[in-house]
This record gives C-alpha cells, sequence and structure tokens, in this order.
C-alpha cells in the first residue's frame, strides 16, 4: 500500500514538473526584434516616454512590447540616465534604454551641457555625436564641444584635452582616454618599463592606468624632409 502512495505521489510530482516546462516553452522571449513597415509611435520600458521610430528599420522590444532600442524617425525629447530634464536626440539616430526607460545612448541633436558633481559648471558634448552614460548619470563617453580641462583618472591633476574628440570617463567621470589639448610633459612608461617624462604634443593620443600615468607613447616626430 505504502508502495503505491509512493508512485503515485512520484507520478504527479513528475507530471507537475513536465507542465511546468511546457508552460516555460511557451513564454515569450525576453526581447523581440521588429522591421517596422511605417514610423511607429511607441512606449519605451515602463512607459517613461513615447518615441516615434523610423519606417524600414528594426526596433527591439522587451516581452511586454516596451521599447529596448530603435531609430528615432524624428529628434525626441528623451531623459538621459539620471537626469530630470530631457534631451534633444537627433533624427534618424540609433539610441538604446536602460530597464527604466532612460536613454543610456544615442545622438545629440544640439549641443549640451551635462553636470556632475566631478564638474559643476558642466561639460558641454557636441551635436551630432554619440552620448552614452553609466548608470549613475555620468557620461561614460561623449565628444567635447571645446578644449576644457578634466581631472585625470589615479590622480587630482588636471588637464586639456581637446574638442571635437571622444572622451572617455570612468564612473566619477575622471578621464581615462583622450587626447592632448596643448603640449605637455606626462609620466609614462619607456620602452625598459622605466617611468619617466616625455612630451605630448597637441592632438596626441592619452589613454592612462589606475595611477593616471600615460599608457601610450609620445607619437614619433616626422622627419624633415
Amino acid at each position: 500500500m505504502k508502495l503505491k502512495l509512493f508512485l503515485s505521489a512520484w507520478m504527479i510530482c513528475a507530471a507537475s514538473m513536465l507542465f511546468a516546462q511546457d508552460e516555460d516553452s511557451t513564454e515569450a522571449p525576453e526581447t523581440t526584434k521588429v522591421k517596422l513597415e511605417k514610423s511607429t509611435l511607441m512606449t519605451t520600458i515602463e512607459e517613461t516616454f513615447s518615441a516615434k521610430f523610423k519606417q524600414g528599420t528594426e526596433v527591439e522590444t522587451d516581452r511586454y512590447g516596451f521599447v529596448i532600442s530603435g531609430t528615432l524617425a524624428e529628434n525626441t525629447l528623451l531623459k538621459p540616465v539620471g537626469y530630470s530634464v530631457p534631451v534633444l536626440f537627433k533624427e534618424n539616430s540609433f539610441v538604446t534604454f536602460n530597464k527604466k526607460g532612460e536613454v543610456d545612448g544615442g545622438i545629440l541633436a544640439d549641443n549640451h551641457t551635462f553636470k556632475s558633481a566631478t564638474y559643476g559648471s558642466g561639460l558641454i558634448f557636441k551635436a551630432n555625436t554619440e552620448l552614452r552614460f553609466f548608470e549613475n548619470g555620468n557620461v561614460r563617453f561623449g565628444t567635447l564641444l571645446n578644449n576644457v580641462n578634466l581631472i585625470v583618472v589615479g590622480s587630482r591633476q588636471s588637464l586639456m584635452f581637446q574638442g571635437g574628440k571622444q572622451v572617455y570617463f570612468n564612473k566619477e567621470m575622471a578621464v581615462l582616454q583622450g587626447y592632448c589639448g596643448k603640449e605637455v610633459k606626462l609620466t609614462a612608461k619607456n620602452p625598459q618599463g622605466d617611468l619617466r617624462a616625455f612630451t605630448y604634443p597637441e592632438g596626441a593620443p592619452l589613454k592612462f592606468d589606475a595611477q593616471g600615468n600615460v599608457t601610450v607613447p609620445p607619437p614619433k616626430k616626422k622627419k624633415a624632409e
């Protein structure tokens, strides 16, 4: 009798597991990509914003139909990560959204000033260039409008970085990578691995290690013809 009861319970448990697996297999996929036959007004995650996405382009949505990424059909005001004020993003450009429906990457339609605790007066980023954000709302990378002094990672030293070029930041918006705004002497490792001062001309690419030392050699001087 006990054996029969055990077998019956086991069969019920096994059937329940199979049924659960069958239910899972019918669930909608996490994300779906759809090619739009016409420009379509769609809603971002958690209904934060609505935006029109461009005809003939792919839109990625989550299982509930909210937009994760797509190409804007027109200039559109959208709220970036961590900002309360919407920013104008460019038509015909690709945008991505986080789980709250905020923009974590897109192309600016206008020059725009983004403020942070590190730079109280803010930094102006250039129109028609890509901007990406960290989860805390600080800029991950973007293109500066003008030459500007910025703090380098691993130190409190301030260096001038070149406008019109991309700059990469850490989460506190100290610079990881950019381009030299004017000639300057910086500490870097020579081919033997020793630290020494090198002169970097205006426009030279710069990358920094965690201590604030440059990890790329200065460009070689062109030989006079």
